[in-house]
């Protein structure tokens, strides 16, 4: 798209620093006023949580201004190279160090070694498992662990894709239990791999202390309310209304919108870049025609000779010659990425909304529900409505 028509373009801007500053200023405070008039014309924000809404506007206003000020820099990165275009997902594979931290974590907090405020119930472990960089009492990421995470990745016995690594890394139970043989089948490879390197599998030896008592008091205080439903059964309860969803401030969220209302197609295109450039490389974890065609085009972006290891099935090879390319990759941008994480946790700052997350972990239905259980469970036994068990 051209921009030399863009009602923000360089030409139309005060050249002056300080005025320019202002300038892109009073924009944000301009562009905060048109979507608050705007939410008075249309329903769209009338289905999420209305504190959530406001914070959304005043975010989307700040990125709207930014994107404005320097539009110039995401044309520029909207042709990234190919390093940057391994970007992203590098960065979710170093999340594996994070979610192996706080599965260490778990296992002491089960077995009473540690208190966090940041957990009340182990449920709580599934909702910082969805909001792993924004887990607030992790311990930082040491050199050692970023060697073995590029140890794992260049293993070739390792070559899965990351995409396929998204699951609940944090279910103590499925992870935990025994096969038929007596072993561990569902432990991650990650985490085995982290093990036998860092000396840390004499965790996986701990108690259960804190589920035990967990699942005893959820049991009553469930039982409880179940008999009292069935009790009031003949009397006409009231709806349950849920609450309204949360909206959150995230780049594609902030894309939505502005393809669905702004009018300026200069900044609808700015906004679709920005969410482009924060989106994920596809995935070549299926095998077809299609995607064999993908995985041969990927390795001949390759400038060194990258080896292939014999397979009955050619197909099944070129796949994991492919993806084994692609995890060599992430292992030489890690150090890039690890860099930049030091570099924001040294200065006190994130990359995400953590605000919003600790708003909606504040929020979080179900672990209000299971902590009702369990306090009321508490109060059965005759003992403090509290966590302190």
């Amino acid at each position: 798209m051209n921009f030399e028509d863009f009602k923000y373009h360089e030409k139309n801007i005060p050249a002056s620093s300080g005025q320019k500053t202002l300038y892109f200023e009073n924009l944000k405070n301009t562009f905060y006023e048109e979507i608050k008039a705007a939410k008075n014309k249309h329903d769209y924000f009338n289905q999420f949580d209305q504190d959530s809404v406001e914070n959304f506007m005043i975010r989307y206003a700040s990125h709207k201004a930014n994107l404005a000020e320097y539009y110039t820099y995401y044309i520029n990165e909207s042709y990234h190279n190919k390093e940057l275009k391994y970007r992203e997902k590098t960065e979710k594979v170093f999340n594996l160090i994070l979610q192996k931290k706080l599965w260490n974590i778990q296992l002491q907090w089960r077995a009473n070694l540690i208190n966090i405020k940041e957990i009340r119930t182990t449920w709580d472990f599934s909702f910082w498992n969805r909001h792993i960089t924004s887990c607030p009492f992790l311990p930082l990421v040491e050199e050692a662990e970023v060697a073995i995470l590029k140890q794992y990745l260049r293993d070739p016995s390792n070559n899965h894709d990351s995409d396929e690594w998204i699951y609940n890394w944090q279910d103590y139970r499925e992870i935990m239990e025994k096969d038929e043989d007596g072993d561990l089948s569902a432990m991650p490879d990650w985490y085995e791999f982290y093990d036998n390197r860092m000396g840390t599998g004499t965790l996986l030896l701990l108690p259960d202390e804190r589920g035990s008592k967990e699942d005893y008091y959820a049991d009553l205080g469930r039982e409880f309310y179940i008999n009292e439903t069935k009790e009031k059964i003949a009397t006409p309860a009231t709806p349950y209304v849920p609450p309204p969803p949360y909206l959150f401030s995230g780049i594609e969220e902030m894309f939505k919108y502005a393809r669905k209302f702004e009018d300026d197609k200069h900044i609808v295109e700015l906004f679709k870049i920005a969410n482009g450039l924060n989106k994920t490389e596809e995935s070549y974890g299926n095998i077809c025609d299609d995607e064999i065609d993908a995985a041969i085009e990927l390795l001949k972006e390759a400038d060194y000779a990258v080896p292939i290891n014999g397979n009955s099935d050619w197909r099944e090879a070129i796949k994991q010659c492919a993806q084994q390319y692609i995890n060599n990759v992430i292992a030489d941008e890690i150090d890039v990425v690890y860099e930049e994480y030091r570099m924001l946790a040294e200065i006190g700052l994130s990359k995400n909304d953590d605000q919003d997350v600790m708003s909606e972990f504040e929020k979080d239905s179900i672990a209000k529900i299971i902590t009702s259980y369990i306090l009321k469970g508490r109060e059965i036994c005759g003992e403090p409505q509290d966590f302190d068990f």
